[in-house]
């Protein structure tokens, strides 16, 4: 149950207002905006401006206010946790540019699915999948546009690529992240080098915001080979 949600609701049966009359009184003229605000913030509550103009209205000190926000924010973590699906996040040096896709998958360009019996695989192997999953998935990306022989002569290329610049008119990755599960995430270059520490833009916003502990970052091997 959104306790946030409850609390709003009984608020303005209470006074007997609606939701535009709230929303101005909350000081906004473009009703439609603060609605949305409003809305978003009921479903995740994080913007602090927000919940200072909230308690004000409501007549709640922010400590309450707080006590209710954590315990939507634990509802939220759990959903997400329930329904989190491991994925392979590819990291563009240069986003690729739409014209360069033809009719491919967007979300294909950016994500690679994970079978689901990789994960039944000591984590060792799990990686070394992920990265030979990887490899195809860039061998593919290319493959209208260069007949590499194989990974490594693709590794080759766009290295040059990337030493002369080109990345900014030719799409080239930085290498990939692997979402293992909801705040554990392991994150590579090209040659599956592992990188230390973990980029919070890498990683679940939730597992990031809302969890008092970073995400997990394993020990595995350095180089999981190419």
């Amino acid at each position: 149950m959104n306790e946030l949600k409850t609390l709003l609701t009984d608020y303005l049966k209470m006074h007997n207002l609606t939701r535009n009359t709230f929303i101005q009184k909350l000081g906004y003229k473009n009703i439609t905006k603060g609605l949305r605000r409003l809305d978003a913030f009921i479903e995740h509550p994080k913007n602090n401006v927000f919940k200072a103009q909230l308690c004000k209205q409501l007549d709640i000190s922010i400590e309450s206010m707080d006590e209710i926000i954590n315990k939507q924010m634990d509802l939220i973590i759990k959903d997400k946790i329930k329904n989190f699906t491991p994925r392979i996040w590819i990291k563009w040096k240069k986003y690729p540019l739409l014209l360069m896709m033809d009719d491919r998958d967007l979300n294909h360009i950016y994500e690679i699915e994970i079978p689901g019996s990789l994960l039944n695989l000591p984590i060792k192997q799990q990686l070394e999948e992920v990265f030979h999953l990887y490899k195809q998935h860039q061998l593919d990306f290319y493959a209208d546009k260069f007949n590499f022989k194989n990974y490594t002569e693709l590794v080759s290329i766009t290295d040059s690529i990337l030493k002369k610049g080109l990345y900014k008119v030719w799409p080239v990755n930085d290498g990939f992240t692997y979402h293992k599960a909801f705040n554990e995430s392991y994150q590579f270059n090209r040659l599956g080098e592992q990188i230390n520490g973990v980029n919070d833009s890498n990683v679940s916003e939730a597992a990031w915001n809302y969890t008092t502990n970073k995400p997990v970052v394993n020990n595995v091997p350095d180089v999981i080979g190419y």
